[in-house]
């Protein structure tokens, strides 16, 4: 779209009293009502302390913030799971009062604390403009709320380009390679080997980790290997709506072609399928690939052979810290793509499962005795050492853990905190699973510290793998917490 129209568009707007995306992030507005398209959202989940409410992630823009790929990503939080929206989809309307308009990690950010008779919000199918009905949050819509509605989807019906609207010559794509995607290039075909795949939820997107062995002009940062795959060999794809639901489980090894698939580029290249507006774009896009003889799988296998004989002799590479084996070392039990400590702090997604290589050059509280708490196993809940009754579901406790946190440094020389506690303490530590406030388990826990600590932090001299989840706290902010990671000590 032209931007003498999308001007046009925004004027429609604001003359329905409608305050732009943009212009709620100008002005701060700690009360403000927000119209936008649904960019991307994530599955509802829950707080795991606090008040313990629901919340959900939902990324909007309009014709104010695509320019700049800002967008303003919107957190609902409410105390029913059955007030958020479990059936939005990408390209509704989403209509949002009362939020409150910040910045974190230096995203742009609202967040929504499900008042009573305050806060409210409201999903708008773009196919037929109904609201979706969600059962504990009524919202009732105005007739200007349906012209905006109406004006949004348009909008964004223009700048989303369907079969119809790609030249003859082209509705058949090309197929690319990794290497062969950039900024030229719109929709293509692709065929890949997964790497990893995740399904969010039942009826959420499915992300997935590809490759075909050659390079990503854009790839993920980070200095290691999934497997045994450089990061500069692969490349992130995520199916939406129909395309995910109709997406087979796929395991690490498998094949499959992606048809109608389109460059994403933001801290890195990426592949995205989505379904159209066209009926056209309706058909299915993702396929498993079972034919051993296809030509794209033949030359898959034959670059990767290629691949692992470059790296049977690696040069050593003396500038990253070494993992010592055969002494002190960890297994990561997921299997979430590596990401160094900047595109984590730097990521916008507000539960997301990462695996990072990092140093640990501190350790918080100082005194190992200050580690030790009671965990009430029915309710997650965390107490002093001395509690006999849990103050959530005033249960006794007789159950120990440790509460604690490790300082990391990754290569880049960037700083995480990272929050240790509940039944981590027990999974990290095999050779500690019975924890008890005992000088005898008090010094053994701190051999194992003693083991893992780096103290150069210019050169540290052991890094880790990790097992990273973040989380949000209930008073909004994003935090870190280990989990699916053991250490070993040999």
């Amino acid at each position: 779209m032209s931007p003498q129209k999308t001007c046009a568009v925004t004027d429609e707007l604001k003359a329905l009293g409608v305050t732009t995306l943009e212009d709620q992030w100008n002005s701060r507005n700690p009360n403000a009502v927000l119209f936008g398209i649904v960019e991307d959202y994530n599955s509802i989940c829950q707080s795991k302390k606090g008040s313990q409410d629901y919340y959900q992630s939902i990324k909007l823009v309009d014709p104010t913030t695509t320019g700049t790929n800002e967008g303003i990503t919107t957190l609902l939080f409410h105390k029913l799971s059955t007030a958020l929206m479990e059936q939005i989809h990408y390209g509704d309307i989403l209509i949002v009062r009362d939020a409150r308009i910040g910045a974190f990690f230096g995203k742009r950010q609202a967040i929504v604390k499900g008042k009573e008779k305050v806060s409210s919000w409201c999903a708008i199918d773009a196919s037929n403009l109904q609201p979706r009905v969600v059962k504990d949050m009524p919202f009732e819509l105005s007739d200007d709320h349906r012209r905006i509605a109406k004006i949004l989807r348009d909008w964004h019906h223009s700048i989303v380009p369907t079969m119809s609207a790609i030249p003859k010559q082209r509705a058949s794509h090309q197929q690319l390679t990794t290497e062969q995607i950039n900024e030229n290039v719109t929709y293509f075909n692709y065929v890949g080997m997964v790497v990893s795949f995740r399904r969010r939820s039942d009826k959420g997107p499915v992300e997935m980790i590809l490759t075909d062995y050659t390079p990503n002009a854009i790839p993920m940062k980070g200095e290691e290997r999934v497997g045994a795959i450089s990061p500069r060999l692969l490349i992130q794809c995520t199916l939406w709506d129909k395309d995910a639901d109709e997406c087979p489980d796929l395991e690490y090894g498998d094949f499959l072609r992606l048809r109608n698939a389109k460059r994403k580029v933001g801290y890195y290249q990426e592949i995205v399928v989505r379904p159209g507006f066209s009926p056209e774009t309706q058909s299915r896009k993702v396929f498993k690939l079972e034919d051993e003889n296809d030509q794209a799988v033949i030359d898959i296998k034959r670059r990767k052979k290629e691949f692992e004989r470059s790296q049977r002799h690696p040069a050593a590479d003396h500038s990253q810290p070494e993992i010592t084996m055969e002494e002190t070392w960890t297994a990561v039990e997921h299997t979430a793509s590596h990401a160094t400590l900047e595109h984590i702090l730097n990521d916008n997604s507000v539960e997301n499962v990462y695996t990072t290589r990092a140093a640990v050059l501190d350790v918080k509280p100082r005194n190992l005795r200050d580690w030790m708490k009671k965990w009430c196993i029915a309710c997650e809940w965390i107490e002093d050492v001395d509690a006999v009754a849990c103050r959530q579901c005033h249960q006794p406790i007789n159950e120990y853990t440790l509460m604690f946190s490790f300082l990391l440094q990754d290569h880049d020389n960037r700083r995480l905190q990272l929050h240790i506690y509940g039944e981590e303490p027990k999974v990290m530590f095999e050779n500690l699973k019975d924890i008890r406030p005992d000088d005898e388990y008090i010094e053994a826990l701190r051999e194992n510290i003693d083991r893992i600590l780096s103290t150069n932090s210019v050169k540290p001299e052991i890094a880790f793998d990790f097992g990273i989840t973040s989380y949000m706290t209930i008073d909004g902010e994003r935090r870190f917490r280990l989990c699916s990671t053991v250490f070993h000590f040999d």
